[in-house]
């Protein structure tokens, strides 16, 4: 597993890491938010996925929570694993929709999902890859980031491994994924 190449560190991220602690060379790929939404900061997201009695909402399956954005033609999926805090989301994916089933629309009812570094679908292979770098492997027409242990955010979260995967079609964006896997 190599670390990933791109910007140099003058990037910080705001949402889970405070403002004034840089990112570490390599950490700069690593992305935390969606939308506003932080991975792994159930204070912010258990508001997103219950009602106003606490109740959950929005659940695909007992880990997964799906939305669509305001004109339903993007689905956002936020994973919560096993045994995780509680509305603790530590994966976030995004896609077009290729069904025709009912997601109620994210709280804001964005036009489009994107991410804290300014990832959204439709953009262009060679965008992306200014954002955040070439990346570690590519398989058919996915590209595969991930970030080792010895990261300075991954030991702050407790995580052995981030990983991102970019899913192109015609060199346009089709498709995200990003977080802490299940270990």
């Amino acid at each position: 597993m190599r670390r990933f190449k791109g910007l140099i560190a003058a990037v910080v991220v705001a949402v889970a890491v405070p403002a004034t602690q840089a990112i570490a060379a390599g950490d700069e790929i690593v992305d935390l938010a969606i939308n506003g939404l932080p991975l792994l900061s159930p204070d912010q997201t258990g508001p997103i996925l219950t009602d106003a009695d606490g109740a959950v909402i929005h659940a695909a399956a007992s880990t997964l929570y799906r939305f669509a954005n305001a004109d339903g033609s993007q689905e956002l999926t936020l994973t919560v694993h096993p045994g995780a805090v509680r509305y603790s989301v530590s994966v976030a994916s995004v896609r077009y929709r290729r069904d025709a089933l009912a997601r109620p629309v994210l709280a804001g009812q964005p036009d489009a999902f994107v991410s804290r570094k300014g990832i959204r679908l439709g953009m262009a292979r060679a965008e992306v890859e200014a954002l955040i770098g070439e990346p570690d492997e590519v398989i058919g027409a996915t590209a595969v980031y991930e970030l080792a242990a010895e990261s300075p955010i991954l030991r702050r979260f407790n995580m052995p491994v981030y990983r991102a995967t970019y899913a192109y079609e015609d060199d346009r964006l089709i498709g995200f994924r990003f977080g802490f896997p299940y270990p």
